[in-house]
């Protein structure tokens, strides 16, 4: 059976109601977990987005003590951190800080960093979390803009405030503005922090797990019954399944455009944003779903593709072996465009 596992908006909020559901579902061999006296299953609402998570021991549960608990902590701390809407959040203090000046960030953002700058130089900046006053202008920021449409002016003005080279990493977690750019961590920051979860969890011993926060998914082992996880990925049209994929040890993400926009004078504006050129995408490409080790990874990956298109997308994909499943608008459907090393995954 799919248990829906319907999810509200994104972390660090993308934009109003129009975000209803994940890309991504759980399918589960059990209807409760009762029947299983193995599994743990518990979920919840924060960073502006719900989570959910499973756990397998041994024998008993005697893992999962106290789990709850750990999660609502570490959730609430990485939100102080990481979050794009607390005024007093780290990164936000980061984003005030004077340029050219060190700012000592904590172990989480910097290594948060550390993956953005990576994918930022590998896609080529199709990926680049300084793309934040362009994503402001447009309307799918904090403030709502009315669904209007910025000038050319104002876009080619914001430009020069965009580039992740900016940000300079240096020894001793000290991170370094080089202009005065703005960093907003929503396309990589979900998955660090299902990441940073399953950490947790493997400390305690737990080697069979699905972490789930917002739709960026990752998981370990066997499900209680011995079998692979299984994770359908959403079919943009109708909300059903487009794809099972049947997943150990790994971690994998969506990112899409086909509900997250408004509509102005018949044009349509996803809220992708190609910082290259300040616009929103306008490509065929309606979902990216990637494979990767980390969450983090997979997260930043997903956008990097989804801002590049169907071609240009695959192309990378297929160049950097990259486990991604493309589906692109043709007609009045979608075409699959599957990677080779996405092949074996996919059910």
């Amino acid at each position: 059976m799919i248990s829906a596992d319907e999810l509200s908006e994104p972390l660090m909020g993308l934009r109003k109601t129009r975000l209803l559901a994940s890309f991504l579902f759980v399918i589960s061999a059990l209807t409760a977990c009762e029947r299983n006296p193995q599994e743990l299953a518990f979920s919840g609402a924060a960073l502006g987005t719900s989570y959910h998570i499973k756990v397998v021991a041994a024998g008993s549960l005697a893992a999962g003590a106290g789990l709850p608990e750990l999660v609502a902590n570490l959730l609430d701390d990485l939100d102080h951190k990481l979050s794009t809407y607390k005024p007093d959040s780290e990164l936000n203090r980061f984003n005030r800080h004077p340029v050219a000046q060190p700012f000592v960030a904590s172990d989480d953002l910097y290594q948060v960093l550390e993956v953005a700058d990576r994918i930022y130089r590998l896609s080529g900046g199709a990926f680049d979390p300084t793309v934040r006053p362009l994503v402001d202008l447009w309307g799918f920021g904090p403030v709502d803009t009315g669904d209007r449409v910025p000038e050319e002016s104002e876009i080619t003005a914001l430009l020069g405030e965009i580039g992740f080279d900016q940000i300079e990493l240096a020894a001793g977690n000290q991170v370094i503005r080089r202009a005065p750019v703005t960093l907003d961590l929503s396309a990589v920051a979900k998955g660090f922090i299902v990441d940073r979860l399953v950490a947790e969890l493997r400390a305690r011993g737990v080697d069979d797990y699905m972490v789930e926060i917002g739709g960026e998914i990752r998981v370990g082992g066997r499900r209680a019954d011995g079998g692979l996880w299984r994770i359908a990925v959403e079919a943009p049209a109708g909300g059903g399944v487009e794809r099972v994929l049947e997943l150990s040890d790994i971690s994998v993400a969506t990112s899409g455009d086909y509900r997250n926009y408004f509509e102005r004078d018949g044009e349509r504006y996803s809220h992708t944003i190609d910082p290259r050129s300040g616009r929103p995408i306008r490509h065929r490409l309606a979902s990216v779903t990637v494979l990767a080790p980390t969450a983090a990874e997979a997260d930043a990956l997903a956008t990097a593709l989804m801002v590049m298109g169907p071609g240009p997308g695959f192309d990378f994909a297929a160049a950097n072996e990259l486990a991604a499943l493309l589906l692109v608008k043709e007609g009045d459907g979608f075409a699959e465009l599957a990677s080779k090393d996405m092949n074996a995954y996919l059910h």
